[in-house]
């Protein structure tokens, strides 16, 4: 179910997010735009709200008990909104390091999420180890690892691992991030001071 913007902003329309929700819900994906995130805070308000009418298909679903939320943070790494920054809201947050974005492996992303009660971080990590890489049962750090060079392919799964060469990219800008981050924010100050009084409209990343 798709849950447009509000008129006159970027952001998804909240109230029409709410009427949206049924008991057929289980996830809600908001997606940040332009290093600008979503209202998480309203968003978990309508979770909250919303608990009496959720079904839970699987365990998972049952240990969180309400809708989970997945963040799409593709445009949004490194940003941050009420004093929190982009991973640290949602149940779920997956970032894109594809070519164009401010931080990049030029392929690639990530996916963060929070502690589920009940469920071990390792045995999550598993799952996610199980689908990105057609069901091999060792990651690539375990099969680098004298004589374990031997794994099983449990689940036909997916191919979306990332290369050592992409990793390592993101390794050496992860080490100078912190000034990269800073430089954008110096550049995004010029174009707001220099735009500012045409009828123009800016997305404000104050957060």
């Amino acid at each position: 179910v798709l849950v447009d913007t509000a008129p006159g902003s970027y952001e998804m329309d909240y109230a029409k997010l709410e009427e949206a929700v049924t008991e057929r819900t289980k996830v809600i994906i908001p997606v940040d735009i332009g290093g600008v995130m979503c209202d998480y805070e309203r968003i978990y308000e309508i979770v909250e709200r919303k608990k009496g009418c959720f079904s839970p298909a699987n365990e998972v679903q049952e240990a969180f008990g309400r809708i989970v939320v997945l963040e799409d943070a593709a445009h949004a790494f490194g940003a941050e909104r009420a004093g929190k920054r982009c991973g640290e809201t949602a149940d779920f947050t997956g970032f894109s390091f594809h070519a164009v974005k401010n931080f990049t492996t030029a392929e690639g992303g990530a996916l963060t999420w929070r502690d589920i009660p009940g469920f071990d971080n390792e045995w999550i990590y598993r799952q996610f180890m199980l689908l990105s890489l057609h069901g091999q049962d060792k990651d690539a750090l375990a099969k680098s690892k004298p004589g374990a060079w031997e794994y099983d392919i449990v689940m036909t799964g997916y191919k979306c691992n990332m290369t050592d060469i992409m990793a390592g990219i993101g390794l050496a800008q992860m080490e100078r991030y912190a000034g990269m981050l800073k430089r954008r924010r110096d550049i995004l100050d010029v174009y707001e001071a220099a735009l500012g009084g045409l009828p123009v409209e800016l997305l404000s990343h104050d957060g």
